[in-house]
């Protein structure tokens, strides 16, 4: 079967041809030949038309499906969050910290990691609570490294390359 780039190059071909005959008459064949090939282009073009829709439609039904099965995971999550709830519930009213059964070991504890701090950036905090950081001035490094006298270390051009600190 001929592709749809071999029909465009043939019809395109044809169409050169019966313009340089335009002088009048019109061989038959060619005629023929060319009603042919745009029949067939037709053809092609319309199984074309025929599996881009379809393609479209399985796109979107397997969109459609995509959200439908991450809708169920989530709603798999929040049930599993829910149980989780309801089990540190009833631990902490009947008291109990730890319980094995025989195929898991539960253990009500708190959440480790150290304890949040919000502190009002406005506040005047004392000076035994703050940290002192120290960082390079690169732009005065850069200035001095540039543009200093070269000629203390008996060098006369200005160094035009990249310096890393």
């Amino acid at each position: 079967m001929t592709s749809i780039f071999d029909l465009q190059d043939e019809l395109l071909h044809l169409r050169h041809v019966l313009e340089m005959e335009s002088e009048g008459e019109i061989n038959p064949a060619l005629a023929e030949w060319l009603t042919s090939k745009e029949d067939e282009l037709e053809r092609k073009v319309e199984g074309y038309c025929s599996v881009i829709g379809e393609l479209e439609a399985m796109a979107d039904a397997r969109k459609i499906e995509a959200r439908r099965i991450a809708d169920l995971g989530t709603v798999d999550a929040n049930k599993a969050h829910r149980m989780r709830e309801v089990l540190r519930e009833v631990f902490q009213k009947l008291s109990i910290p730890r319980m094995e059964t025989t195929r898991y070991k539960l253990r009500l504890q708190n959440a480790g990691g150290k304890q949040r701090i919000t502190v009002d950036p406005f506040e005047t905090v004392p000076d035994e609570f703050t940290k002192t950081m120290i960082e390079p001035d690169m732009d005065k490094i850069r200035f001095w490294l540039n543009y200093r006298d070269w000629e203390t270390d008996r060098k006369s051009t200005r160094l035009n390359s990249s310096h890393r600190l």
